[in-house]
């Protein structure tokens, strides 16, 4: 359903509960994972995380998860 004008900022995010299916260092950041996130959708989302200073790969690898679902696409680094 479209968002109301007048609700406020917070209640127009929509989230959706996803489950990690592929995790990978990302190529350009120390500090970032690269994820595939299962979000029953057509194609799995590709999500960039500041998780690599807290988790090892095998410890996201399967994790369930919220994903802000309409959030505009930002592309903070090539090849991402």
């Amino acid at each position: 359903a479209p968002a109301n004008a007048d609700q406020p900022e917070i209640c127009k995010l929509e989230f959706k509960v996803g489950q990690i299916s592929k995790v990978w260092n990302h190529p350009d950041a120390d500090k970032l994972y690269c994820e595939e996130i299962e979000c029953g959708e057509e194609e799995p989302r590709q999500i960039a995380s500041g998780l690599r200073p807290h988790y090892d790969e095998a410890g996201m690898l399967g994790r369930r998860l919220l994903v802000v679902a309409n959030l505009k696409v930002r592309e903070s680094f090539d090849g991402f």
